[in-house]
């Protein structure tokens, strides 16, 4: 299954390892293969429009992916409104 990763922290003290580790040992768990990272760093989640999720969603959008996977919801969207709409 064709699957992309995407990762974001809110500011650039904080690093994305946490995430990338948890994603990563989730999809060896689940035999799902990251075939393309997407991540934002120093970009608030309740920003709509961020250059790495906006790819991510054309990409998604073209149908080139099977399924996206995110440490935690939050880390897509902060509010239930976004994250229906990225849904």
């Amino acid at each position: 299954m064709k699957t992309a990763a995407y990762v974001r922290v809110s500011t650039a003290e904080q690093n994305t390892e946490l995430q990338h580790r948890g994603i990563e040992r989730f999809c060896a768990h689940a035999g799902l293969d990251v075939v393309a990272w997407y991540v934002d760093e120093a970009q608030s989640g309740r920003l709509k429009s961020r250059p790495e999720l906006d790819r991510l969603m054309e990409v998604a959008r073209a149908r080139q992916l099977e399924c996206v996977i995110v440490w935690k919801f939050d880390r897509l969207a902060r509010s239930a409104s976004h994250l229906i709409r990225a849904v």
